[in-house]
């Protein structure tokens, strides 16, 4: 008997070890990320498989140290996206995590179509908070992933751009196959808010610089808009502000 329950134990290890050596069918792409305005390099590296995906975008930023001093720095910042629980989380600023959902744009085929990395691609076309966007994906692989916010298309995203051509993205290597990283979620332990609530906050900090300026003794002053990809408010619109996350400008007077 002690044998029997000895063996069946050994054997229920061996299968979970088993299990845990599963290997899994990803999808890793290196994009170029294009922005008016910011002349740092950007890539944005994504790692897909069936459940999920992590994002991690790596700028290269030249800061002036000191008088007559540039050094150049590299900055990572991440998406994750959750296929399964259809929520995605990032970092709009280092101290905010933001929790939205996935299934927040609706696409449009258009019929046209082109060739990307000798993948047949169809075009798509999209609007998404102030912006008109243009998409090509292919469904010659067996994911479903997307650069940055980007998510609803039926295949992988290999190039989209604004109709503005103030952003682009586009593929520059793609490599399938078992195992080729590990995708966690990065913000776990963090605290998060909704776009809903990110919006308030965004809003609040604008009000409260310009009545800052209005107030002082000058009142004069340069402001530095936070440039964004997607437009938050009217006055984003109305000034035509632009951001990525991946570009962080902040208030100054």
């Amino acid at each position: 008997m002690k044998k029997y329950i000895f063996t069946t134990l050994v054997l229920l290890i061996s299968l979970g070890h088993a299990f845990s050596q599963v290997e899994t069918e990803q999808l890793l792409i290196d994009y170029n990320l294009y922005f008016v305005g910011y002349s740092g390099k950007v890539i944005v590296t994504t790692l897909t498989d069936d459940k999920h995906s992590l994002q991690t975008i790596q700028r290269n930023i030249n800061v002036q140290s000191e008088p007559g001093v540039v050094e150049n720095i590299t900055e990572n910042s991440y998406i994750y996206k959750d296929y399964i629980q259809q929520s995605m989380i990032l970092e709009e600023f280092p101290s905010i995590t933001l929790s939205e959902k996935l299934n927040n744009m609706t696409w449009e085929l258009t019929g046209r179509s082109k060739k990307i990395l000798n993948y047949a691609c169809d075009e798509a076309k999209t609007t998404f908070r102030g912006r008109n966007y243009i998409a090509y994906f292919t469904t010659n692989l067996p994911f479903k992933s997307a650069p940055w916010k980007f998510h609803g298309l039926p295949g992988v995203m290999l190039e989209v751009y604004s109709t503005d051509k103030k952003v682009k993205m586009t593929v520059n290597t793609l490599k399938q196959g078992k195992n080729l990283g590990k995708i966690k979620n990065p913000f776990r332990k963090k605290k998060r808010i909704s776009w809903e609530d990110f919006k308030k906050k965004y809003e609040i900090q604008q009000k409260n610089m310009i009545q800052m300026l209005n107030s002082s003794k000058t009142g004069s002053g340069t402001v530095f808009y936070t440039d964004r990809i997607d437009k938050i408010t009217e006055m984003d619109k109305d000034r035509d502000l632009t951001y990525d996350y991946v570009i962080q400008r902040y208030w100054k007077n």
